[in-house]
């Protein structure tokens, strides 16, 4: 009775995600309680290695997220779906990813911040901080304001689409008679800038986060 209770609880191959955390947790549990930081200067000691871990992790975890995402991901599913289908997927992908965003940028933020916080700041501590803190707002610009405004434009535009009997196409946009209905052009074009904002708004994060790591890299002893 007691081992059917468990297995009820136990993760399947469909649904692994359970498992997989409370495996990171142990290991990250196991690496905290067996091997202490050592660090050179100010504070010590498991509270001073646990916020670098937390800062540390959340900046690799967004710089990570954010080349899968922009350079690999989107690509990818762009040339091998229908354009339908893909903005689907991106329609339910995109508000996790900045909402993510935003948390791991304020995480990292925040600890940096607590990390310095005695004494002056060096002007290059606080240009880092200024870095942070603008990979934070460009991810909360984002998974506010910009990113639900472009997604429903462009819910506006594939329903026209559909009207006309696109939106099988893979890795091109409609052509024909469509490109001549005004209605769709000006929908078209008020997502495209939106669009062209959201990833604009995108790369200030990606390129902040990428010149926190080199700094974070400069700041180690060895690896």
């Amino acid at each position: 009775m007691a081992f059917e209770k468990i297995r009820k609880y136990w993760p399947t191959y469909r649904f692994s995600q359970p498992f997989n955390a409370m495996m990171l947790l142990a290991a990250i549990t196991a690496s905290f309680l067996f091997l202490p930081g050592q660090s050179s200067g100010g504070d010590q000691g498991p509270s001073s290695t646990l916020l670098k871990f937390l800062h540390l992790s959340s900046v690799c975890i967004h710089f990570g997220t954010q080349m899968w995402v922009t350079f690999i991901a989107g690509l990818t599913m762009f040339h091998n779906l229908p354009r339908h289908t893909f903005g689907h997927v991106q329609s339910h992908l995109f508000p996790k990813y900045f909402t993510m965003g935003s948390i791991l940028g304020l995480v990292a933020m925040v600890t940096y911040m607590y990390e310095h916080r005695h004494g002056d700041m060096t002007t290059h501590q606080k240009i880092e901080t200024g870095i942070l803190a603008a990979v934070f707002v460009s991810d909360l610009l984002n998974a506010a304001l910009v990113g639900p405004h472009s997604l429903e434009l462009m819910t506006q535009q594939y329903m026209i689409e559909k009207e006309h009997g696109h939106g099988h196409e893979i890795g091109t946009h409609p052509t024909g008679k469509i490109q001549k209905d005004p209605k769709y052009q000006k929908v078209r074009r008020e997502f495209m800038k939106f669009h062209g904002i959201s990833s604009l708004v995108n790369m200030v994060g990606l390129v902040g986060n990428g010149i926190h790591v080199y700094y974070l890299a400069s700041q180690l002893a060895g690896i």
